[in-house]
C-alpha cells in the first residue's frame, strides 16, 4: 500500500514511498528464462586479465588498496560477534572475499556462493556462466549458472539459486542493469590499440633489425645482363650471418637508412599508454 508523506515545505508536493518506475530487461534471447543477457563477454575481460600486464597490475592495485585496510564485525550481541569472528577465521574467508572482489573487478561481477548449515561455506563462482533473473521492478528472483555449450542448449545443464543462495557483486554498475561493467571492459579499446601498436614495433624491428642494402651492379661501360641482377639478388635473400663481401669494381653496396623505428612508436605507445592510466584510474 502507498503511503503519502507531507514535507513541511509550502512547495514540496506529496510524495508516495512506494516505487513505480520499470527497469528494461534483456533477456538472454535462448532460453529467455535463463536470465539477463551479459553487457559484454565476460572471457574478454578475463583473458585481457591474464594476458596483459598492465591490466593485471591495475585489477591488483585497487584490489589492494581495498583489502589492506582489513575489515571488522560489529555486533550489539557480543555472543554473535565472537560466533561471526570465528566463522571468518576458521573458513578462510580473507581469502575467499580477495578473488570475490577480484572477480568483480576484472569482469564487474563477483557470485559468492552461501550455505549456511552445519558447516558454512562459501565459494567464488565464475561469473561467466552466471545470469541474474529479475521482474520488471528490478528485484531480484534468483540466479541461474549455465554450464553447458552456448551452442548447442541443454536444459539440464542449467543450476537455480535462490536470491539469498548467491551473494553478487557489482562493480561499477551502469542505471538499473542487472550487472556492472568492472574496470576492464572500459578499457579494452585501448588494450587493443596498444597491444597491436606494440606488435607493429616488434615486426618492424625485426624485419629492420639490420639496415637494408642496396646493391648496383655494373656501369654504363660495363653494363651487367638482368640474369646476373637476379643471381646476386637471390644471395641477398639469405644473408645470415653472411657480413662480408667481395666483389669486383662493378658492384657497388650502399645500406638505406630508414631512421630509428622506434622513435615513430613513441608518441602512440605514449598517448595509449597514457589512455590506459586514464581507464583504469592509476595516480
Amino acid at each position: 500500500m502507498s503511503k503519502v508523506v507531507k514535507l513541511n515545505m509550502p512547495w514540496a508536493p506529496e510524495i508516495t514511498e512506494s516505487l513505480k518506475s520499470e527497469v528494461e530487461t534483456k533477456m538472454v534471447q535462448f532460453p529467455k528464462d535463463i536470465g539477463e543477457t551479459h553487457p559484454f563477454e565476460f572471457k574478454t575481460a578475463e583473458e585481457a586479465y591474464c594476458k596483459f600486464g598492465f591490466a593485471k597490475s591495475a585489477v591488483d592495485k585497487h584490489l589492494d588498496f581495498i583489502i589492506s585496510p582489513g575489515f571488522h564485525i560489529k555486533c550489539k550481541n557480543v555472543n554473535a560477534q565472537t560466533l561471526v569472528n570465528s566463522l571468518i577465521d576458521e573458513s578462510g574467508f580473507y581469502t575467499t572475499i580477495r578473488n570475490w572482489i577480484q572477480e568483480g573487478l576484472i569482469k564487474g561481477n563477483g557470485f559468492l556462493e552461501l550455505s549456511i548449515d552445519n558447516n558454512p561455506e562459501f565459494k567464488v563462482t565464475n561469473a561467466n556462466s552466471f545470469y541474474v533473473l529479475r521482474d520488471n521492478k528490478g528485484v531480484v528472483k534468483g540466479f541461474n549458472q549455465y554450464v553447458g555449450k552456448m551452442n548447442v542448449f541443454e536444459r539440464s545443464k542449467i543450476i537455480n539459486f535462490k536470491p539469498n543462495e548467491i551473494a553478487h557483486l557489482k562493480i561499477s554498475g551502469v542505471a538499473d542493469s542487472a550487472y556492472g561493467i568492472g574496470i576492464i571492459y572500459p578499457a579494452l579499446v585501448i588494450i587493443d590499440n596498444f597491444i597491436q601498436s606494440d606488435k607493429n614495433l616488434h615486426l618492424l624491428m625485426q624485419r629492420k633489425a639490420n639496415s637494408p642494402m642496396h646493391v648496383k651492379l655494373g656501369s654504363i661501360e660495363e653494363p651487367v645482363s638482368q640474369a646476373d641482377v637476379t643471381a646476386f639478388g637471390a644471395k641477398l635473400e639469405y644473408l645470415n650471418n653472411l657480413h662480408e663481401w667481395a666483389t669486383d669494381h662493378r658492384a657497388e653496396i650502399k645500406t638505406i637508412d630508414f631512421g630509428n623505428i622506434g622513435d615513430k612508436f613513441d608518441a602512440i605507445l605514449s598517448h595509449d599508454k597514457e589512455m590506459l592510466c586514464y581507464a583504469f584510474q592509476v595516480p
